[in-house]
């Protein structure tokens, strides 16, 4: 009786560790999919850290989406959004503390500007078109 009541409280306590790490995204599924090229050659790149469980990344991303659309068809902007819940190995790369972080590289391929937390759509589209971007 004793061994099946401790089994019963193992189970039960393995159980409540995955649904804590599932609801806080840490046990997901990592994406085998290749981590997004950035800086995208050739192109002013505007690279967005996030993940799903993060309040500020929630709110970024329409923002993100809507400056996604505005550049779509541009020849000289990429935006790209990097999930590090999915892409972990990108937060050593790119030497990410916080999220939401928003990285812009030159067309040469040159870190020029870094931003942590929440950023504004006119502060993305300020930076963009002073690294020479049109819309």
């Amino acid at each position: 009786m004793k061994r099946s009541l401790g089994v019963s409280i193992v189970i039960q306590t393995l159980a409540l560790i995955a649904a804590i790490c599932l609801w806080a995204g840490l046990c997901g599924a990592v994406d085998s999919s290749p981590s997004p090229q950035v800086p995208v050659e050739g192109k002013i790149t505007m690279v967005d850290f996030g993940e799903s469980g993060c309040i500020g990344c929630w709110m970024q991303a329409p923002i993100i989406e809507r400056i996604e659309k505005k550049y779509r068809d541009s020849d000289q902007v990429a935006i790209v959004f990097i999930n590090i819940t999915t892409h972990v190995g990108q937060v050593a790369k790119y030497q990410i503390e916080e999220v939401p972080t928003q990285i812009f590289y030159d067309k040469d391929g040159k870190e020029v500007y870094r931003h942590k937390g929440f950023i504004f759509e006119s502060s993305i589209v300020s930076r963009l078109t002073k690294m020479g971007a049109k819309q």
